[in-house]
């Protein structure tokens, strides 16, 4: 299975480009988990670009995203306190 994420160095700049042709560049689980550890990797480089990806690609990344967030304690935490009109207490998590 070939990695979901290539890296490279082009004149000091990491670009990550995703590798799913088959999905449209679309993040799953394991795509995400490769594109973290990825980020990771270039957290030293000096610039950072965008990934070029199609609309259908795009809004299944957006809709994987959300999913994710809604799960998070924070997101609860956030309409609770949305709810309550006070201050969300966010713990990043």
């Amino acid at each position: 299975m070939p990695d979901p994420v290539l890296r490279q160095v082009e004149d000091g700049v990491g670009i990550l480009s995703l590798n799913r042709p088959e999905k449209h560049n679309a993040l799953d689980d394991g795509a995400s988990e490769a594109f973290r550890k990825a980020l990771e990797w270039a957290i030293g480089a000096p610039d950072a670009r965008g990934l070029e990806t199609g609309l259908a690609a795009a809004l299944e990344n957006e809709a994987y995203a959300e999913e994710l967030a809604i799960r998070s304690l924070d997101f609860k935490e956030g309409l609770r306190a949305f709810r309550e009109r006070r201050k969300p207490d966010f713990k990043g998590r």
